[in-house]
């Protein structure tokens, strides 16, 4: 059986590498996001070594309105974004040793949440397109709502993982009121 010690340096590291894991993600969705703006794109390919290209295109409902499509395509990003903030705020709390502190699980139901939303956002893209164009007038397209099983599957996770973020919060509630009893 490993011992305590052992057992909080492994989530240390872990809270840690996941903590790094994130910042550099975050970073990649401001450099993406700044070159979007700058160019009023979202598609480009770049080399960054002589082994790895980066490649981002525009979604299929940019070709009816770029301009719109471009913003409601970072609408996402910025989610995410937030949702990574509250990631890292997690990592640090578990470096700290705070596992099963009611602060970890509100920073997974928040990332969770983010992530439903981030999801949701990416499939009524079309849907938002139509609304916009609606709002300024203009002639809407045919649309089709679509959702890859990928999207289905990180929604379903990100389901769960607000499950057990609730069962966690419960779980501090619990170990705080017998704490006071004793």
């Amino acid at each position: 059986m490993m011992n305590r010690a052992v057992l909080q340096d492994r989530i240390r590291r872990i809270a840690m590498a996941v903590r790094w894991a994130a910042i550099a993600v975050m970073a990649g969705i401001v450099a993406v996001a700044a070159y979007s703006l700058t160019h009023q794109s979202d598609t480009w390919t770049t080399t960054l070594t002589p082994t790895v290209t980066a490649h981002s295109s525009a979604s299929p409902a940019a070709t009816v309105d770029p301009q719109l499509a471009l913003w409601l395509e970072l609408l996402p990003e910025a989610a995410l974004f937030y949702g990574l903030i509250r990631l890292v705020q997690m990592m640090r709390a578990c470096e700290r040793g705070e596992i099963f502190s009611s602060r970890v699980s509100t920073h997974l139901q928040v990332f969770s949440l983010t992530i439903i939303v981030v999801e949701l956002l990416s499939i009524t893209q079309p849907l938002q397109i139509a609304a916009l164009r609606a709002l300024v007038g203009r002639t809407n397209s045919p649309f089709a709502l679509t959702a890859t099983g990928e999207q289905l599957w990180s929604l379903l996770l990100a389901a769960l993982f607000l499950v057990l973020a609730q069962i966690l919060k419960e779980s501090a509630r619990l170990a705080e009121d017998n704490a006071s009893i004793i």
